[in-house]
């Protein structure tokens, strides 16, 4: 411990001093320049050529000597407040005392000193309070359980208008007040702070919530904290290891629930990415030290009822648990790894680093993702897991090191292992999402699986390297997308992403053909072909998936055949839109990852009746439009199309320029936009009107494109995962 003391008497007296001295200089200058302008060269003696520069120097000596007093006196302000605070104290002589801990430092700025002590306050309070068992009383400083987490919001989050530099710094101070050791044990204590006895009757939580509000709100804080310290390799794994060190033994395994709590779930816009960003050298130290963590053991305990029964196995089972897992937070998960995999998954280097490390001798390491893939996980897990899984794997397009050949090699191993130990009931709404932007960032491969036939198990080779995709086979890719089919979100990533690639891969081997017509169309029509057999795929598995799910008569049967329908149905959208246009700075794996699942508001299809009798998915219509669509501009768009199809007499619409001889889908409403252009190309190709005008290449480009869908979908729909 450091102890840091002030005299509050002597200091003011001080600080009086420094102002009296300024105050003299003051009266001493303009005695001088008096003198200067009565006498004229009463200072050329010292070598001052007019009082203006004698002046200006005193001003600057007596301004440098205020500011040292204001700044003292906001040291000697703060350190008063502390102690009315009671987080320091004062002896009979008027001497407040300040006990730091070792590794506390007090800012040299007087700013970020203001901001240490606020948080030093706000640390002493909380903690103060939820140790309380009476809900109504008042903290040290006197404030209310509410007004001192107003306090933390407001100081460590934008709420509060603060700036970043006083966001870092009070989140750094608060960490190190409360100690990273006891961050896990105080949304307990909240939960505990909250509860009422009343003489008769059962107990009261009179604020149920309150411990899931306070992890949500640390987790806000130590987020902000960590950038502080990632220049600080020591610091960040000292924080890091005692927050392991706090959950890691029997009697502690309860407290994972608050870490879960603080690190995870953190979703408030809904698109199955954690909202916080962490530092990557902070989130990497936690998950190696929680993987140590018997997560069987936890599990165990944690399925042992908390109150005994009547017979004396239950009765044993609730002492076990009391045992091993102490104090919990209810309704959070405790497997020991949710939460910080939740995290990496709005941080995609530290996803990497730790599912998939590059060893001494340059390989990548998979064997994690393998071991992860097989855990039994429960359903917050899972999520967590894959919303990991997903961020790394959106690397596979970074050109920083290795990490493209490591994205990938993950990609591959997590797509073969979750379809080989993980059942389609294992995942929720966002496992599902996050799978699908796995699935997402391999756009190619899913392209080229879509080309083998069920049950072959064959590799799976990127068309544009030659490379085999590592462990994953067109079934592996197959049963993963069929999991996740009743999904909306997995749906649409999945084929808004095979849309985009399809866009993007035909057009650049259309422009590697300059000045050759016929293999520019040919390349369109064969990629487009090819993309249109994998939507077909996808919207068959959808269709599969809802179709099993009605069939089984299972409690999620409500909305799954309707959902795969909508998700079908929103494609059309997001082809029509173009995916590279709406985000131009992105590549395509990262776009998928962060933001193709919410790129558009599916388009209402008609809901399937959710009885027996399955129907395929009514969206799968526009899945093939979507792709008409897309292809018709960007033949239209390399010069393909005859300069008389440009004829404003053969229509006029929001989406075609008549005049550059090219199409722009962006902001077209895909419910119109399809229908549209059938009317146009049909206009041009007119066999009564315009027969002199005929464009081959409309029918041409577009040859087969619709039979490769329906092949896609047939496959899908002949699909078992048994």
């Amino acid at each position: 411990m450091t102890k840091v003391t002030m005299n509050q008497i002597n200091l003011e007296s001080a600080i009086k001093s420094l102002r009296d001295l300024a105050d003299d200089c003051e009266i001493s200058r303009d005695t001088i320049v008096r003198a200067y302008n009565a006498d004229g060269d009463t200072l050329a003696s010292q070598g001052y050529r007019e009082p203006e520069d004698f002046s200006a120097a005193v001003n600057t000596a007596v301004q440098t000597v205020r500011d040292r007093a204001d700044t003292i006196e906001k040291y000697k302000d703060n350190i008063i407040a502390l102690n009315e605070s009671g987080t320091a104290s004062m002896d009979a002589d008027g001497v407040i005392t300040l006990t730091l801990p070792d590794d506390a430092a007090l800012p040299d700025d007087p700013t970020d000193f203001a901001s240490w002590a606020q948080a030093t306050i706000d640390a002493n309070d909380l903690k103060s309070l939820t140790e309380s068992s009476d809900m109504t009383a008042t903290s040290p400083s006197g404030r209310t359980y509410d007004q001192v987490i107003d306090s933390i919001r407001a100081n460590s989050t934008d709420s509060g208008g603060y700036d970043a530099d006083h966001r870092a710094a009070y989140s750094d101070a608060l960490i190190t007040a409360i100690g990273p050791e006891n961050l896990t044990s105080l949304p307990i204590s909240a939960q505990q702070h909250f509860l009422y006895n009343p003489p008769t009757g059962k107990e009261v939580n009179t604020r149920p919530e309150a411990g899931g509000d306070l992890a949500s709100l640390l987790g806000t804080v130590l987020a902000t904290a960590s950038w502080s310290w990632s220049w600080d390799e020591v610091r960040s794994r000292k924080v890091a290891d005692a927050i392991v060190s706090s959950v890691d033994e029997e009697g502690e395994y309860g407290r994972i629930s608050a870490l879960n709590a603080i690190l995870g779930g953190h979703d408030a816009d809904d698109n199955h990415v954690n909202d916080l960003t962490f530092d990557r050298r902070l989130l990497v130290d936690l998950a190696e030290g929680l993987d140590d963590i018997d997560y069987q053991k936890v599990a165990r305990a944690a399925s042992y009822p908390e109150q005994g029964g009547g017979d004396l196995t239950s009765q044993g089972e609730a002492r076990a648990r009391a045992t091993i897992l102490g104090s919990s937070l209810s309704g959070y998960s405790f497997d020991p790894l949710t939460g910080v995999l939740d995290a990496m998954g709005n941080n995609s280097s530290a996803a990497l680093a730790y599912l998939a490390p590059t060893t001494e001798n340059g390989a990548v390491d998979t064997s994690r993702v393998a071991d992860l893939s097989a855990r039994t996980w429960d359903e917050a897990g899972l999520a967590g897991y894959t919303g990991a899984v997903a961020a790394a794997s959106s690397l596979r397009t970074s050109e920083v090191g290795n990490q493209s050949e490591q994205a990938t090699q993950l990609a591959g191993s997590a797509i073969h292992s979750l379809a080989r130990s993980t059942s389609a009931d294992a995942y929720n709404e966002d496992a599902k999402a996050r799978t699908g932007m796995l699935l997402a960032n391999c756009p190619a491969e899913l392209v080229v699986a879509a080309q083998i036939d069920n049950g072959q198990g064959a590799t799976v080779n990127n068309p544009e390297t030659g490379s085999p995709f590592p462990e994953a086979t067109s079934d592996d890719m197959r049963t993963l997308i069929y999991d996740v089919a009743d999904s909306t979100s997995a749906v649409t990533t999945m084929s808004s992403t095979v849309a985009d690639y399809t866009h993007n891969h035909a057009v650049a081997l259309a422009q590697e053909a300059e000045g050759d017509e016929q293999t520019k169309i040919s390349a369109l029509n064969n990629e487009y072909n090819r993309g249109a057999q994998a939507a077909g795929l996808i919207a068959g598995l959808a269709d599969n998936r809802a179709a099993d799910i009605t069939s089984a008569g299972t409690a999620k049967s409500d909305g799954a055949e309707s959902a795969a329908s909508t998700a079908l149905g929103a494609f059309s959208t997001a082809v029509s839109t173009g995916l590279s246009t709406a985000f131009p700075e992105a590549t395509l794996a990262s776009a998928a990852w962060s933001t193709f699942s919410t790129v558009s508001t599916p388009a209402a299809v008609d809901a399937l009746t959710p009885d027996a009798s399955y129907q395929a998915s009514q969206g799968s219509e526009g899945l093939k439009s979507g792709l008409w669509v897309s292809l018709i501009r960007d033949t239209a768009n390399l010069g393909l199309l005859r300069d008389t199809d440009f004829n404003p007499d053969k229509g006029t619409y929001g989406w075609l320029n008549n005049d550059a001889r090219t199409i722009d889908l962006t902001g077209t409403d895909p419910a119109t936009v399809h229908s549209e252009m059938v009317d146009w190309t049909n206009t041009i190709n007119s066999s009564t009107r315009w027969a002199s005008e005929y464009d081959p290449n409309i029918p041409t480009v577009a040859d087969n494109m619709h039979e490769f869908f329906g092949s896609g979908r047939d496959s899908g729909h002949e699909f078992s995962t048994e």
